[in-house]
């Protein structure tokens, strides 16, 4: 069998070759969890790195001068119910921040409304500052950039700024990456998969999660199609009141507290009911889910503002693009495999 290449692990973890291979490399830019990440899935794939071509491209690299080729800024768009930014969007930034930099562009982070940084303020900072890409990273969608001079700039966005996108957008494609871990979950023998949401996260993204919820049961007649519970604010009473209603074999959510919940009012987890996280990226706990890859999307979006700004493409586009980028699913202690089914290695 070919010795696994830097671009097939690329792949396999969610993230950039460069990344991979400085992780590979034991670049102290890369943050030890990626290391460890890469890491580990070297060893599953048997990868042997060429120490010798390792120096050759090292030498390279170092005789090369890099080039500056211009500024970026990344503009937080805070909402009253999240006014700073969350552990998953500094991810994003440190993967735009570090793709930015590969390619000779600096990147600096505002945050709109910060210390009275008006959206007038805002637009004289970036144009004194030569600034020719930005990125939009919104907290909920908002009319708090509605008036912006899209005209003066280059710019992409991350997530859900708006219901109909005004500019291209790069994000998780929710529906089917939620899609496909439901299916992986009836594969692994579950037959009640119950759903619980704080309404804002489905709302935001118009729904995806409660539609791919609905769709999935009624297209899969094997498994019971109980009602997802949809609450203002998560809280242990509601959801427990649900979970003894539906007693579903798994729960499917962002908010791994419903594991104390369950297991403080007796119910073994994973033994009688199991869980899996819908961002596992943001877990306080260990646990099975999705890994929404922001470093990733991060990573994505300044190469797409790039490439914009060398196309000399400014404004909003006649037709705003979605670069969707699937969630990968990650084993963890609160799913345990089906009887007779193999565990899939770990991250």
């Amino acid at each position: 069998m070919a010795n696994p290449s830097v671009r097939s692990l690329a792949d396999t973890c969610g993230l950039s070759t460069a990344t991979v291979s400085r992780a590979l490399a034991g670049h102290h830019g890369v943050r030890p969890e990626t290391r460890a990440l890469v890491a580990s899935a070297a060893r599953r794939a048997g990868y042997r790195r060429n120490h010798l071509v390792g120096a050759v491209m090292s030498h390279i690299r170092v005789a090369r001068v890099k080039k500056f080729h211009g500024s970026l800024a990344l503009i937080h768009v805070p909402s009253p119910g999240q006014p700073g930014l969350l552990s998953t969007q500094q991810k994003i930034i440190s993967g735009a921040r570090l793709r930015a930099a590969e390619l000779g562009f600096k990147l600096d982070i505002f945050s709109l409304g910060e210390k009275g940084l008006s959206l007038r303020r805002l637009v004289h900072v970036l144009e004194a500052r030569n600034v020719s890409g930005l990125i939009f990273i919104y907290a909920d969608p908002s009319t708090a950039t509605a008036d912006f001079p899209w005209e003066k700039f280059t710019s992409v966005a991350i997530d859900y700024g708006d219901r109909e996108p005004r500019i291209t957008t790069v994000c998780i494609d929710h529906y089917h990456t939620l899609m496909g871990a439901l299916g992986r979950l009836q594969g692994q023998g579950y037959r009640r998969i119950g759903l619980f949401l704080e309404r804002f996260k489905d709302d935001r993204l118009w729904f995806r999660f409660s539609a791919a919820h609905h769709s999935f049961h009624v297209n899969t007649p094997r498994t019971a199609h109980l009602p997802p519970y949809v609450a203002e604010r998560m809280e242990a009473e509601g959801f427990l009141a649900w979970y003894r209603k539906n007693k579903p074999d798994v729960i499917v959510g962002h908010i791994d507290e419903a594991i104390a919940w369950l297991r403080a009012s007796g119910v073994r987890v994973p033994e009688t009911t199991a869980f899996f996280n819908l961002n596992w990226t943001a877990r306080k706990r260990p646990c099975a889910g999705l890994n929404i890859l922001p470093e990733l999307q991060g990573s994505v979006a300044a190469e797409t503002v790039i490439e914009q700004i060398h196309r000399h493409e400014r404004g909003r586009p006649d037709h705003p693009r979605n670069i969707m980028i699937r969630g990968r699913w990650v084993d963890g202690p609160t799913l345990p495999p089906a009887p007779g089914q193999p565990a899939t290695p770990r991250e």
